[in-house]
């Protein structure tokens, strides 16, 4: 049972950083989907599209017709973040960049989480174990068949007090 949930939290801390990867693959950009993507400059801590949407705002306006052109002009997403990262620094990316320093913050919570699981399941099987006491091979011995003799007696004749009555 132990080695099992170590293998379950070992695979967890090994698949669950590689899910955001997998999950953000290069496709047709639109202008929404990049839009969703960058964070509005204009202080209200919405993506573009989001602020664009709950609001009138003429930096997302700017922002979005700036995307646009860039997709007429047949950049890919990459480009355009890269464009919109130069312009603005990298505070602009609603998702931080997946290489370098980047990486290690986006994969470091994961994997600690899939540390504490491991540990915290050594700890609760260590303390399960040792709140079960000895085995009944440990306890057996010429003391304990002593005492259990003493109380088979004991209760042999209760029950013939009780025959009595």
């Amino acid at each position: 049972m132990h080695r099992r949930i170590l293998a379950l939290a070992l695979l967890s801390a090994l698949v669950v950083p590689v899910l955001p990867l997998v999950a953000h693959a290069e496709e047709e950009p639109s202008v929404h989907s990049v839009a969703s993507e960058l964070m509005c400059q204009c202080g209200c801590a919405l993506t573009v599209a989001a602020c664009q949407e709950a609001m009138e705002c003429t930096v997302a306006d700017d922002i979005v017709e700036e995307i646009n052109n860039q997709l007429v002009a047949g950049k890919s997403k990459g480009e355009i973040h890269t464009y919109f990262a130069s312009v603005y620094g990298e505070k602009v990316l609603a998702l931080p960049k997946k290489s370098g320093f980047s990486l290690t913050a986006w994969t470091t919570p994961f994997l600690a989480i899939a540390a504490g699981a491991v540990v915290l399941s050594v700890v609760v099987w260590w303390w399960v174990k040792a709140r079960t006491g000895p085995t009944q091979a440990e306890t057996s011995g010429p003391e304990q068949e002593e005492e259990l003799s003493r109380y088979e007696q004991q209760v042999e004749r209760d029950l013939r007090l009780l025959g009595d009555q």
